[in-house]
């Protein structure tokens, strides 16, 4: 639609590039998803729901724990990461790659709800119908804003018709998950991934060698998400945390 409703290709080619690099990490996320799917559909049909309940929100945890500081991370980056990936004159994907980073929270919390709760329950029917809901939309907006904004339209059409998408299904699965549980579950990931932007989004107006720059944005990044969660006490990061830590110095006795 973006190639039929503007002229030229380069809001093409702004689009694919930016797109490309949210998808890769979309994949991480998604892959992280199917792993942690394991014994879902077993816990359902066994009657299990308080486990699969337990289970769920663990993943709920875990992909925002990943997804949200990924989304910050990008945000904050942007602006350097383009032009030294791909060059100077995809500068116009730098805004699009900051839209686009917010599908990884949306996309990786709906594809969480889907594979951990709507498929082992046999509700794969209720889904198709919001996704089919989520691509009307998504055209609806494409047709309203893309001859306007042009990529920049195309890609918020995106994030609003993947944010229906997981309305959606918090929707359809309001019997077993709520929404308040959601929030209870993110809130603190989503402080520390807003401190953690702003942090890194001043770094990387400093000037200096691009690539220096960037590294020390990315470092300050991780340390500065995982000492606010650490202030905030979050139960699931602490819990990761030590597992690492254990995992390193395990493996630093056996050398």
């Amino acid at each position: 639609m973006l190639g039929i409703l503007t002229d030229g290709t380069a809001e093409n080619g702004y689009y694919e590039q930016a797109h490309k690099i949210e998808q890769m990490l979309l994949v991480i996320l998604t892959s992280l998803n199917i792993i942690m799917r394991s014994r879902m559909t077993f816990l359902f049909k066994s009657g299990r729901l308080d486990e699969m309940k337990a289970r769920l929100n663990k993943s709920v945890s875990f992909i925002s724990a990943v997804a949200i500081p990924m989304t910050a991370g990008l945000v904050g980056i942007a602006a350097n990461f383009i032009p030294l990936f791909l060059g100077e004159d995809f500068e116009e994907s730098i805004v699009l790659l900051q839209i686009f980073s917010f599908l990884l929270v949306i996309i990786g919390l709906s594809n969480c709800l889907n594979t951990h709760f709507l498929g082992p329950s046999g509700r794969q029917g209720q889904n198709n119908y919001v996704l089919v809901a989520g691509a009307v939309l998504n055209f609806l907006f494409n047709l309203m804003m893309i001859p306007k904004l042009g990529a920049v339209g195309a890609a918020i059409g995106s994030v609003l018709a993947e944010s229906i998408i997981l309305v959606g299904y918090l929707f359809l699965i309001r019997d077993f998950f709520k929404v308040k549980t959601l929030i209870q579950l993110i809130w603190k990931y989503v402080v520390a991934g807003f401190i953690m932007r702003v942090a890194v989004s001043y770094i990387g107006k400093l000037s200096g060698n691009v690539v220096f720059v960037l590294v020390v944005q990315i470092c300050v990044g991780v340390v500065l998400y995982a000492g606010i969660l650490l202030l905030l006490k979050d139960k699931f990061a602490i819990g990761m945390i030590k597992d690492l830590t254990g995992k390193v110095r395990k493996k630093m006795r056996q050398q």
